[in-house]
């Protein structure tokens, strides 16, 4: 799977998260945090790949930042 087919696919699923109320809790791999961090910051993928991902460690990605970021590319 491509960065970007990994993108567009974690893309669907915090969109549809970010519609619905309360919190959600997703349990997955670094690829996919890695483009959740991308999605959420706009950061360029390089930028995003040197980033680690520690090992069962919680990780916290809020909705306005997100909301912030996507008006900043627009």
């Amino acid at each position: 799977e491509s960065a970007q087919v990994l993108e567009a696919r974690v893309r669907a699923w915090w969109e549809d998260a970010a519609l619905r109320d309360g919190d959600a809790v997703l349990v997955a791999h670094a690829g996919v945090v890695r483009a959740l961090r991308r999605i959420v910051t706009g950061a360029p993928w390089p930028e995003v790949m040197e980033g680690k991902v520690p090992h069962l460690e919680g990780e916290r990605f809020e909705r306005a930042r997100w909301a912030a970021a996507r008006s900043a590319q627009e």
